[in-house]
Parts: structure tokens; sequence; C-alpha cells
């Protein structure tokens, strides 16, 4: 029996040396696989179609962040259900670094936008840094007889429904944006989802609809023209592109409506820190470029590091809010 039991502890504390070998190695494989990284091209991968401000701005990037970090960046757009196919396959991805992804504030609406997501959005990603904001407005057909977003507030209390915003789809951003407005000032506006924010403008400078909460980029030219008119920024600071033009928060006195559009780059969980941190400081080189800074300001987009922890923390608290707001308004996609 004595020997049994001194052959057993043998056998253990083989295996704890077993386990403890084996831990070992894999953490040196790990260190060394982070010392060489990236050792092969990386691939980029973007959750919407060519030509929108997602792919636009990662393929003006890809050539700076590729010399920084010493290998290609390749970009490959994964597109479809308002970015989940994307967001999927790059969570799928092998963690070494191989795959990132690009993704933005639609990332943190899906999860409440669709209920039976195939990955958990707070646990399949490990973020790497925000890189950009962008700005919503609030912009209306001049024929609107309102000159501030307090006075549209009161038309649209007046006219319960009279008034029409419309957006580049169901749960985008500028779908949202509009509902949380309509709960805050507790007015009713009717919502109409386009498909893409091209024909949506193209009908507000048309005077089919009256009001739209879209991406300045695509807005700018028309409101230089005086062909709509901007009534408010929906982040918390003015844009340097329409300093004049005051925030939501300034311009109606509510408190909670202030939402920006962010960029950032994730990489599936469990992905070395090794190999976040040097991603982390190609992005930082890469987003001080100035031929980068240019063409970014030129889309409307401020450059926006972030360390990893506050790309998280904004990813949480945005999947909080877009929650609130989607469920108070019933919003419902088919997928």
């Amino acid at each position: 029996m004595k020997t049994q039991k001194t052959l057993l502890a043998h056998g253990f504390r083989a295996t704890g040396c077993l386990f403890a070998g084996l831990a070992l190695w894999a953490g040196l494989q790990a260190s060394v696989h982070a010392q060489t990284y990236p050792s092969r091209p990386v691939k980029a991968v973007v959750a919407y179609p060519p030509g929108g401000v997602n792919d636009i701005l990662v393929r003006h990037m890809a050539p700076t962040l590729g010399n920084a970090l010493g290998q290609p960046l390749v970009v490959e757009n994964v597109a479809g259900a308002n970015g989940v196919i994307g967001n999927q396959y790059a969570a799928r991805a092998t963690p070494d670094g191989y795959t990132i992804l690009f993704s933005s504030t639609p990332l943190a609406i899906n999860a409440s936008l669709y209920p039976n997501l195939p990955f958990d959005t707070l646990r399949a990603f490990k973020p790497v840094s925000m890189i950009l904001k962008g700005t919503f407005v609030m912009a209306v057909h001049p024929s609107v007889p309102a000159r501030t977003a307090k006075e549209f507030i009161e038309l649209a209390r007046s006219a319960p429904g009279k008034y029409n915003f419309c957006s580049s789809g169901i749960g985008s951003p500028a779908h949202l944006n509009g509902e949380l407005l309509k709960q805050a000032s507790k007015t009713s506006f009717v919502h109409i989802p386009y498909r893409g924010a091209g024909p949506c403008i193209s009908d507000l400078v048309g005077g089919k609809v009256e009001v739209v909460f879209e991406g300045l980029a695509p807005l700018l030219p028309h409101i230089q023209s005086g062909r709509l008119r901007a009534l408010a920024v929906m982040g918390e600071a003015r844009s340097p592109a329409l300093p004049d033009v005051p925030t939501i928060a300034e311009a109606t006195g509510l408190n909670g409506l202030s939402a920006d559009a962010w960029y950032g780059v994730f990489v599936p969980a469990n992905t070395p820190d090794a190999v976040v941190n040097t991603l982390h400081d190609a992005i930082g080189k890469t987003m001080t470029n100035a031929d980068v800074a240019k063409r970014l300001a030129e889309l409307g987009l401020n450059a926006a590091l972030s360390t990893p922890d506050e790309l998280a923390q904004r990813l949480r608290s945005d999947v909080a809010k877009w929650e609130r707001v989607i469920k108070t308004a019933d919003v419902k996609v088919d997928r």
C-alpha cells in the first residue's frame, strides 16, 4: 500500500512537472512569436464594402501602417449584415496578430440590434487602439422653418409625425441618433430607412425628407453650398469644419445626446499582449503621419488614439447606451 502511495505521489509530481514544462514551452513560444512579429503580411479586415468611409480610411492608412510594422497590410473586405459577417470572420481568426479588424460604432450597436449574434461582442475581441473620431450632423432641408435644433424640436412637438428623417438603414448610427433625440426630447418624427447614405442624402437635398443625422463628410459639401442647413453636431465638441454650428447639447439644453462616430482596431481574443503592443505602437506612428492626418481631415475625421483599456471602456459604454435606445424604440431588423 505504501509503495502504491509512493508511486502515486511520484506520478502526480511527474504530471505536475509535465504541465509546468508545457506552460513554460507555450510561454516561450509566445515570446518568440512576439519578438519576430510580424514576419509576414498582415490581413486588415474591413466589415463593409469597398468605397465606404471604413474602407477608404483603412486603404489610406495601409501603406503607412505597413511601413511601421515592416510588413505589407493587405485589406480584405468581408461585408454583410451591417458588419456582422466581417466581425465574425475576424473574431474566429487565429489569435496571432496576422488578422486585425478595423471596426467602428456599429460593432457596439449590433450587440443589441442582433439578439443572436454568433459571437460575444465584449469577449470575442481584444482592443488595440481607437484611431479616429468622426462627427454626426443634424441637418435639414432649407424649406424646414427651423434655424436651430431647439426650433426643430418645437416644430416636431407641434405637428407629431409630420416630419421625416432618413438614414442609411435600420439600426444604422444615423437612425439611432434620430431615435436618441426623439426619446430625449419626447417628440415624434418618422424614420425612413434607405439602402445607404447616398440615396438618403440625395432625397434630403431634393426635399423629399426633412432631416438627417448623418456623418459630416457626405453632408459637408451640401451644407457649404446652402443646399442643406446644419442645426447641430452630435458630438461633445464642435467640429473644426463647422465651427459656428453648436453641439446638440448646446443647441437643445438636453443631456445625454452626444454621439460621435469612432473607429478602432481590434484583434481576436487571446492574442498575445506583446503583439497588441507592437500593433499599438505602429498605429500611433501611422496616425501622427502628416499625409495620413491631412487625408483624414478631408474626410471630416480626427485622429483619436487611445490605450487598449480606453477602447474597451468605450465599447462597453456604447453597448449599454445603444441597448437602451434600441429597446426603447423597439428597433428590429431582419437578418
